[in-house]
């Protein structure tokens, strides 16, 4: 089954198109880049305008699996107020709100022996490098850090500024 967005935008929490476009965007972008499953394809619908002229408007058409993804973002866009995000603690607190909203366990500085990661989600270690560490980072010692934590069974996820918090909520699948 397909929906229009222009039908639904309002049942998903929005009044105006404008504000929902940012979301069929967003989508649009996850989609596209194998992150979630789903479809997105450009329509247009007439509008009746007053006086009775009638006008061809943007409209698309969405799968389930795309609806899905959409009612999530808005949902999380509600939840983080908006907001950029532009450092660490800054996303590191968003996912713990975004946990604790969820029920799913999340633990800042999470330490496997002597390794320090940023966050522990579930079996999932976070390590995140913002923009002016990535000239000092370690890759030799990174990847020592990684396998050690693949092998105590953890999956190991990295980050930085440059990812928005739905990409990261929707790479996590959590």
């Amino acid at each position: 089954m397909t929906y229009s967005a222009r039908d639904i935008y309002r049942a998903i929490g929005y009044k105006k198109w404008s504000s929902f476009l940012h979301v069929i965007a967003k989508s649009n972008h996850i989609i596209n880049n194998g992150l979630h499953a789903g479809v997105i394809k450009n329509s247009s619908k007439r509008a009746r305008l007053a006086k009775g002229a009638i006008r061809e408007i943007i409209d698309f058409n969405i799968d389930e699996q795309a609806l899905d993804l959409i009612k999530n973002i808005s949902g999380n866009k509600k939840l983080f107020d908006g907001r950029k995000i532009t450092n660490e603690i800054q996303v590191l607190n968003l996912l713990r709100k975004y946990c604790e909203n969820r029920g799913i366990s999340f633990e800042f500085q999470f330490k496997l022996d002597n390794f320090f990661f940023d966050a522990k989600i579930e079996n999932i270690l976070i390590e995140f490098d913002e923009p002016h560490h990535a000239d000092i980072r370690n890759v030799e010692n990174d990847l020592i850090k990684s396998n050690y934590a693949k092998n105590k069974g953890f999956f190991v996820e990295r980050f930085n500024c440059s990812h928005d918090i739905i990409d990261i909520i929707i790479k996590l699948k959590i």
